[in-house]
């Protein structure tokens, strides 16, 4: 599998979003063999989606939590690994990951939270660009990614969100408290992609049902 080589340091705009300025070097917090620290990269990410989506003045944690878990999805389904190594658990509304909420609890300078009345009488919390412009450590493929997440998911609701996510393997294969088993889904992926590229008996592998979906993980 080909990687991604060059990480650095990129310009963000909420305005010019599309124009990304790379810079020669990073900040100086990659540690060994060019891995990025988790609870960068995950700032990472989740700053982009932020400035991407935040003037709408509609994102709320429970998007950006489940834009999160399906950008990881995404990752293991087009290159074999995680986005992040940050752990999501089964919880009442889908995958939620501790990390990403301490993140948004204190996240600096870069995202603003703002807080709302909405028409239900509830209190609302969202998050919107604190700058014009800001600055991210993540690599073009990342950005990609999360493009093409968003591509889909933009102009879906957050039911949709949680739908789709609360629907999805791996997280069908776990209950309340567990962490979703990100390792078997690309082990999974792995097996899926090569029964089609050795057209396995020509015919499609249909998972109608959860259990179906755990009986076939079984035989991996």
């Amino acid at each position: 599998m080909k990687k991604e080589r060059g990480f650095g340091a990129f310009s963000l705009s909420e305005k010019t979003i599309g124009k990304v300025r790379r810079y020669p070097e990073g900040d100086g917090d990659w540690v060994s063999a060019g891995v990025r620290k988790d609870t960068n990269k995950i700032g990472g990410v989740l700053t982009y989606l932020t400035y991407k989506l935040g003037a709408s003045g509609r994102l709320n944690k429970t998007r950006l939590m489940k834009l999160a878990y399906l950008a990881e999805l995404k990752a293991i389904e087009k290159w074999g690994t995680r986005l992040t190594h940050i752990d999501f658990k089964n919880w009442n509304y889908g995958p939620y990951s501790h990390d990403i909420q301490e993140f948004l609890e204190c996240a600096g300078p870069d995202i603003k939270r703002e807080v709302k009345l909405l028409e239900s009488g509830r209190i609302g919390e969202f998050f919107v660009p604190a700058k014009s412009k800001t600055q991210i450590s993540l690599t073009m493929a990342d950005i990609g990614l999360l493009d093409e997440v968003l591509a889909f998911w933009r102009y879906r609701d957050n039911n949709a969100l949680i739908r789709n996510a609360k629907e999805s393997p791996p997280f069908i294969w776990t209950m309340k408290g567990d962490n979703v088993p990100f390792d078997k889904y690309a082990e999974f992926v792995r097996e899926l992609d090569e029964a089609r590229s050795a057209d396995f008996h020509k015919q499609a592998i249909v998972l109608a049902n959860p259990s179906q979906v755990h009986d076939f993980l079984r035989t991996l």
